[in-house]
């Protein structure tokens, strides 16, 4: 049911927040992980009771932990470092767009899960 239940302190802590400094600008709070895990705990009685908010939550909490560490950011940037590959324009415009659209949706999913935390701090 809920995919970060058995999550540690320091797995939260190591999620990086793109763009942190715009999301404190907008709310006056810093986006947190564990804050986040600690509201989902909180609304769903710690991990017993189902919630669709909760589960909602639970899933982006876990899309971030997998996908936005910092070692998995540093990992990727070696990677593309190593792999250089000639591309022709259309393609490089295309891949370029599709980059564009996962940081859209990736930053709309940081907001969802900050208008969680919002909400049920309320």
């Amino acid at each position: 049911m809920y995919t970060t239940k058995n999550v540690t302190k320091a797995q939260l802590q190591s999620i990086f927040i793109k763009d942190q400094k715009q999301i404190v600008r907008l709310t006056k709070n810093e986006l947190s992980p564990l804050v986040i895990w600690e509201v989902i705990k909180q609304e769903s009685q710690n991990f017993t009771v189902s919630n669709s908010k909760a589960e909602e939550a639970d899933k982006l909490l876990d899309y971030l932990l997998k996908n936005n560490t910092e070692q998995s950011i540093v990992n990727d940037k070696k990677s593309k470092n190593q792999t250089v590959e000639i591309e022709d324009k259309k393609t490089k415009k295309m891949s370029l767009k599709k980059r564009y659209e996962l940081k859209k949706k990736r930053r709309a999913r940081e907001l969802m899960l900050l208008e969680l935390e919002t909400s049920t701090a309320a």
